[in-house]
């Protein structure tokens, strides 16, 4: 089903509901039952369907054809104060206290009357006038929306729709709408007309004076129920319900068609509760009607004077793009035609709103367009804010903004009549066009109309007609290559957008864009390309190399390193002194459930003993040669077993374990091989020139300088700094923001955290500038996101995280994201549901291993501090493990797929290991990440040995990247217990060209 499609009306969630209270009044087993017959004061006579039921409680039913009804309710639910309402078309509506109605029946012989209600009706008296057919209503059926009745609990339930009414006198002829389905021999209803409330815009009262019945029997089509008999006249636009009032046959499912117009619809799941409005979901009712044609005057209505107008001006960044000499020249135009009225001015924009009252005299608006002209547009838009004033008075308001936002999103909850002005050519009309005409308003485009033109739609009920065309997407359909061949993952997207799509095996893919669009390609190793969409034709992108990392991969067999050639010198060596190897192959690491190495190394292969730690190493070793642990080789390169504990077994492509029961070269009982995905064969084996890091594998801490934020301020840091008020502080950041800056991302990002002590709400608002600086990138969000985290704001993260998910839902990480800050803000059903996406690795077209091992311990810490929180019925017993803990984690993030850098752990002895994110030496891994979504990489140092060790990270790239790349490192002790603390570092990584001290850690 459509993203966009829902079960419009809820009558058969409503009746599902009802049954279910019912049944839980009775299992209670206090619960009472009314039953009796309503009369005719007068005549005495049975009266036939009328309402009965608790106003506002959901329990309710109608009298059969011979008035009688039967009510069961649950005493608890029910106050003494309550009371139980009688209401029909004809009659006076009656109510009678739950604490008297006992006594009353009781007196009554079990019957209640109601009194006959006299109409004194005002006689339409057309003449000779001649009139006009038509039809009205929602006529754009839409099978996919439908209302629903599903069981003769809902009798009294009602399905109404808004008809808008243009011409006075309008005389309602016949009710038309479209039966999907009906599963009964046949029902009746009731057509009821209300008349509108002007606060709230729903039903509120009864026009008719005579009630309509009306048998349906077809089980599908058009179904036409007459009205000109009635003689139902109004001016106005009125309400149209159907209502359930008796059911011929063992059973009932009738579905009656929506429509796609703008228009609501309203629900009342049973007699005499509260109407339920649907401001989105327009029911397919349509009404034929007619109305006097009187010569010499048009057929429009003049718009009531408002005595007071809302403006909503957006203030965003982007809003500064807007035409704002058309827009004030509206405004100017229409309050010289309104003369006298009271205006307020709200201007808002992402965590801003300042409001500002005014009272136009004589048709002057001087003051109002000069407050306009001195607006301050900064941050992103957000519809949070724009919340109307309640009042007795004719109220209008104006929207002056583009319906586009990454926050919230603007709603059509208006009472008043709303218009929605914009001149973006990228504005969401659709928006726009629904919030307007919820209220009887229109949207205007001044792309569209002038602003003499316009000002007419502001002053007549007319209906606006678009007079453009909405610019049609096109799909291009391309290949991706580069001098080694076709590029099988490569990101292409539509710049300022977040439409995007991965190419395939053979570079191949598919995107939609229209013409004029920017495309933008990625490839890890390959500079980024862009290309103008100029037809539908397939196109062809060749990306060039970046720098020379092409010249530092040697073939196999050609220009060996002499290190490359110890190293396989070493390993050849080693097969030659050993038996048979044992090998454990990517797939049976995919289904272990083990954590970390250590684990799959013990439980897969026999003859192996863990026993613990012994100075700088976590012991392996042979069954039979517990003096003699097995030596490590991770990609061909020596290494201390401390490594082990900082290999993520999601990279391993395969464990080799090699016995060697005579003397190895490094005098090791032989050794563990482990190949990373980076380094698995392919089908013309290449080797990587190794790290200078690798070289010696001996720590020198010289020129290593220890993370310090305080230097290296850019110059607009410094002199803000030096402000020692906020006003001077802004003046001073204003200066700057209209200066041409080299990097806006890192210049919002470094004042919105300046301005923290100033003021968290211009913060926020100065850092929401970043979606503005790269519109369309997924990254800058996430940096935006991460910031928001380190501000303490973890519900505004997670609206983001939502929105990013949304926007990128072929990106692994979104998930697991969103999944942490469900967990941040208290949502853990979610965030369980979300790990449970994850580990489950079912999703079509999405792989989460690389997220296999963070999802199991993140899952498991959630499971370990709110299980009573989640339905974890069916969780393996492996996420269940009582007591789960990781004494220290590492978690290390980052905003740019494509940053080279490398992270250097050096344990207490001065041994390093060194894990890279380079294109020169795991262009594999960039490929992955790039391809399915994911910047993210993890160690735990659980058996790592115990003395200080050193963090170190270092930004290898050369050319600058867009969006800047910054580092999210968390540090977490204690991980899943009680005592857990964490750590948390947001740092410019491509900052650090050289290497710098992150941090230092001591383990005991």
């Amino acid at each position: 089903m459509k993203r966009n499609t829902i079960l419009l009306i809820c009558f058969l969630i409503c009746s599902f509901y009802i049954l279910d209270i019912q049944a839980q009044y009775l299992s209670e087993g206090s619960y009472t039952n009314i039953k009796a017959k309503i009369v005719h004061k007068d005549t005495k006579q049975p009266i036939p369907f009328v309402n009965v039921g608790f106003v506002g409680k959901g329990i309710g039913s109608v009298t059969d054809a011979q008035g009688y009804f039967d009510l069961t309710y649950a005493t608890n639910k029910i106050k003494k104060t309550d009371v139980i309402q009688f209401s029909m078309i004809g009659f006076k509506t009656k109510q009678i206290s739950i604490a008297s109605i006992s006594s009353l029946l009781s007196n009554n012989n079990n019957t209640i009357a109601l009194v006959p209600e006299r109409y004194s009706l005002d006689e339409v008296v057309l003449g000779d006038t001649k009139t006009k057919n038509t039809t009205i209503g929602n006529s754009k059926i839409d099978f996919e929306k439908f209302g629903y009745w599903k069981n003769e609990l809902g009798l009294g339930g009602e399905i109404a729709s808004k008809i808008k009414v243009k011409k006075k006198q309008t005389q309602l002829k016949s009710l038309n709408f479209t039966v999907l389905e009906n599963f009964s021999d046949s029902i009746r209803v009731r057509v009821n007309v209300y008349d509108i409330d002007p606060l709230f815009r729903i039903p509120q009262n009864n026009i008719l004076t005579t009630t309509i019945y009306h048998t349906i029997s077809r089980r599908s089509g058009v179904e036409r129920i007459p009205l000109s008999r009635y003689k139902i006249y109004t001016d106005t636009d009125v309400i149209v319900s159907i209502e359930l009032i008796e059911i011929y046959g063992e059973r009932l499912g009738f579905a009656v068609a929506g429509s796609a117009n703008k228009t609501p619809s309203f629900t009342r799941p049973i007699s005499q509760d509260y109407w339920e409005p649907h401001k989105r979901k327009a029911m397919g009712f349509t009404m034929d009607v007619s109305y006097p044609l009187e010569k010499g005057k048009k057929e429009t209505i003049d718009r009531p004077s408002p005595e007071a107008i809302t403006i909503f001006w957006d203030a965003s960044a982007k809003a500064n793009k807007r035409n704002l000499y058309a827009e004030l020249e509206l405004i100017e135009r229409y309050l010289k035609e309104i003369k006298n009225v009271d205006v307020t001015i709200q201007k808002f924009a992402f965590g801003y709103k300042e409001q500002k009252d005014f009272s136009v005299k004589k048709g002057n608006s001087k003051e109002i367009i000069a407050y306009l002209e001195n607006t301050n547009y900064e941050g992103a838009s957000d519809y949070n804010l724009v919340k109307e004033t309640l009042s007795e008075k004719t109220h209008y308001n104006i929207i002056f903004a583009d319906g586009n936002t990454l926050f919230s999103e603007l709603e059509p909850v208006f009472n008043n009549t709303t218009f929605t002005v914009t001149t973006s050519k990228k504005a969401n009309k659709e928006l726009l066009e629904e919030v307007a005409l919820y209220t009887d308003g229109v949207h205007l485009d001044l792309n569209t109309y002038t602003p003499k033109e316009a000002l007419g739609y502001l002053l007549k009920d007319l209906a606006a007609n678009s007079k453009v065309e909405e610019a049609s997407s096109l799909k291009i359909n391309g290949k991706v290559t580069s001098e080694i061949g076709p590029l099988d993952g490569a990101r292409i997207s539509v710049q300022g957008t977040f439409t995007e799509v991965i190419s395939d095996t053979l570079g191949a893919f598919e995107i939609e864009a229209q013409m004029g669009d920017l495309l933008e390609i990625r490839f890890p190793g390959m500079k980024t390309a862009r290309t103008q969409v100029a037809s539908n034709k397939n196109i062809e992108i060749t990306l060039e190399t970046e720098g020379d990392w092409l010249k530092e991969v040697v073939l196999t067999g050609e220009n060996k390193s002499e290190k490359v050639k110890e190293l396989e010198a070493i390993d050849e060596a080693y097969k030659r002194k050993s038996y048979s190897p044992k090998v454990l192959t990517k797939d049976a690491i995919e289904k272990s459930t083990s954590h970390d190495i250590i684990d799959l190394i013990s439980g897969k292969f026999s003859g192996i003993a863990t026993i613990g730690r012994y100075e700088d190493r976590v012991i392996v070793n042979r069954r039979d040669a517990l003096d003699a642990p097995l030596g490590v080789l991770l990609d061909g390169v020596p290494q201390d077993q401390s490594i082990l504990a900082f290999i993520n077994t999601s990279n391993i492509y395969s464990i080799e374990i090699i016995n060697s029961p005579g003397s190895a070269i490094d005098g090791t009982g032989g050794y563990i091989k482990i190949t990373t995905l980076a380094n698995a064969p392919i089908k013309e084996a290449v080797i990587k020139t190794p790290s200078a890091l690798v070289e010696g594998n001996d720590y020198v801490a010289e020129d290593v300088a220890v993370l310090d934020t305080t230097l290296n301020k850019p110059f607009y840091l410094i002199q803000l700094e030096k402000a020692t008020t906020l006003e001077e502080a802004l003046n001073t950041y204003n200066t700057y923001k209209n200066t041409s800056l080299e990097d806006p991302i890192v210049f919002y990002t470094d004042v919105a955290t300046y301005f923290q002590k100033w003021d968290k709400s211009i913060a926020l608002r100065i850092l929401s500038n970043l979606p503005e600086t790269l519109s369309g990138d997924i990254e800058v969000l996430k940096l935006m996101a991460y910031h928001l985290e380190s501000f303490k704001e973890n519900q505004l993260a997670n609206t983001l995280y939502k929105r990013i998910l949304e926007l990128s839902p072929d990106r692994i990480q979104s998930y697991r994201d969103l999944a942490l800050s469900h967990q941040q803000v208290g949502n853990y059903q979610q965030a369980f549901e979300l790990f449970k996406q994850i580990l489950a690795n079912e999703t079509e077209v999405l792989d989460f291993l690389p997220l296999k091992k963070t999802a199991e311990y993140e899952m498991m810490r959630l499971l370990t501090f709110h299980k009573s929180k989640v339905s974890y019925e069916d969780v393996s017993n492996e996420l269940l493990v009582v007591g789960f803990k990781k004494d220290r984690r590492l978690v290390f993030e980052w905003t740019n797929p494509q940053a080279d850098f490398e992270i250097q752990f050096v344990n207490p002895k001065g041994k390093y290991f060194t894990w890279q994110h380079s294109i020169f030496t795991n262009q594999e891994r960039l490929k992955d990440e790039l391809s399915k979504g994911y910047s993210i990489e993890e160690f735990a140092l659980d058996d790592a040995p115990p003395g200080e060790w050193i963090i170190n990270v270092q930004y290898l790239g050369e050319d600058p990247i867009q969006p800047p790349s910054y580092l999210k490192y968390t540090l977490y002790l204690n991980y899943a217990t009680p005592q857990e603390t964490k750590e948390v570092k947001l740092i410019k990584l491509f900052q650090q060209k050289n290497k710098t001290t992150l941090g230092k850690l001591t383990l005991r």
